[in-house]
């Protein structure tokens, strides 16, 4: 009996190591209304998922997910335009704004990423909860991605062009 109360100990550590090395929670963060749907995904210099058939409204639950698998998109590659092959390096310097997309009848949440300026949240940016941002240009400091939330993956990471 002892052995399998400490085998059990054990493993719960283990998951809770493993759950907590993808974990991430953002300091700034926003769910979209559906209704900015077809704007947020106009993105000025990357590209944006192809194919969305419609949008759903993201809840917390979602979050969860998203932010219990969130580190595991430091591991993607961009693809298609632009910086085709980069990596995010750390998501502790960027706000993001969520959205449910809809893709060949699969539900997935769109992340558009952009770099922390707290000044700029508070001036040029202050409808970032509501409305979505669109930045042209900006490298690294700007980036989208899709995140699948019944396999728990990421994939579609497109990162802005620099102008």
């Amino acid at each position: 009996m002892k052995n399998i109360l400490i085998f059990s100990l054990q493993l719960i550590g283990f998951n809770f190591c493993v759950y907590a090395q993808n974990d991430f929670k953002p300091q700034h963060f926003t769910v979209l209304g559906t209704s900015n749907g077809m704007k947020l995904l106009k993105q000025c210099s990357r590209s944006s998922p192809d194919s969305v058939s419609g949008f759903w409204v993201v809840t917390q639950f979602d979050i969860n997910l998203l932010e219990n698998n969130f580190k595991k998109i430091l591991a993607l590659e961009a693809v298609k335009c632009c910086m085709t092959g980069s990596k995010i390096v750390s998501l502790k310097t960027y706000c993001f704004q969520y959205i449910g997309v809809i893709i060949n009848n699969k539900k997935y949440i769109y992340i558009n990423a952009f770099y922390i300026d707290v000044d700029a949240l508070d001036t040029y940016l202050n409808k970032w909860k509501t409305e979505p941002v669109i930045i042209c240009d900006g490298g690294i400091g700007e980036w989208g991605a899709l995140f699948d939330i019944q396999e728990k993956s990421f994939s579609q990471l497109c990162i802005n062009g620099i102008g």
